[in-house]
């Protein structure tokens, strides 16, 4: 009778969760996908529930929605929860083209309970990729400056300029309105990096070319809360008879984590 009893059960759940599929219904068959800008990581689970002692399937599929292809791809579980891995190791893909998708599927059995309880995996995928910025500087001579205060032609530019991509964001501030005078007074660029995400950033490296700037770069880089430290660069700028228009470039490489957890409903 109690056999019976669990075997209607099983194809009630079976049965239902054909139809969560089919219909994309949100009762907690499938997690809703969650985004990172144009990466997202979903969850799902079958069977859920599961009995004590029987095997599940969790299946983690990483979607990149951008136009941009991402580096050193891996998804793993980093939390199994009370479960006990059967089969789970991580995936590692060279890269993942934009519209690709990679998928790490394991196998848990569920541990002996003495009261149904709820339980969650916790899954995480990282990537690598790069964000960069071409800033144009115009420089002038103070000769120049002059002449364009005299004639009524001196246009003062922003100071401050921002960059970003799906994960990170990078400001560039100048010290002094632009355009730069060139004179023997210091003169100051400063560079912020911020996380836009809900992941985890790691600033690999940060290259800094172009205009002619001494800077102090941190060998690693700590975040608080979202944003990286600031960085300061000593500007240098040529002399200049008249004009001149340079560019500040940057490279930013960084690596970028999410992570995500699914309930799974363990019975006796």
């Amino acid at each position: 009778m109690i056999m019976n009893k669990r075997a209607s059960e099983k194809t009630v759940r079976f049965t239902l969760y054909i139809l969560c599929v089919l219909l994309i219904a949100s009762a907690g068959c499938i997690q809703p996908a969650q985004e990172t800008g144009t990466m997202n990581l979903q969850l799902d689970v079958f069977p859920n529930p599961v009995y004590m002692g029987e095997t599940t399937s969790l299946t983690a599929t990483l979607e990149n929605n951008a136009k941009k292809t991402y580096r050193n791809i891996k998804i793993e579980v980093f939390d199994p929860g009370q479960f006990g891995a059967i089969n789970c190791p991580s995936l590692s893909k060279r890269e993942l083209k934009p519209f690709g998708v990679a998928d790490l599927t394991c196998s848990f059995r569920a541990p002996m309970i003495d009261k149904e309880r709820v339980v969650y995996l916790g899954v995480s995928a990282s990537f690598d990729s790069s964000l960069n910025a071409v800033q144009p500087v115009e420089i002038i001579s103070e000769e120049e400056k002059k002449r364009r205060e005299m004639t009524g032609k001196m246009e003062s530019k922003p100071r401050i300029y921002s960059y970003e991509d799906e994960s990170i964001s990078l400001t560039i501030e100048f010290s002094e309105n632009l355009p730069i005078v060139a004179r023997p007074t210091e003169q100051y660029v400063y560079f912020t990096i911020k996380n836009k995400g809900d992941g985890l950033a790691k600033i690999n490296s940060f290259r800094v070319s172009g205009l002619p700037m001494q800077c102090d770069i941190p060998n690693e880089f700590e975040p608080i809360k979202d944003e990286f430290q600031k960085i300061a660069c000593k500007l240098s700028p040529r002399n200049v008879n008249y004009l001149s228009v340079d560019n500040i470039i940057v490279n930013i490489d960084y690596t970028y984590e999410i992570t995500r957890t699914i309930p799974v409903t363990i019975r006796k």
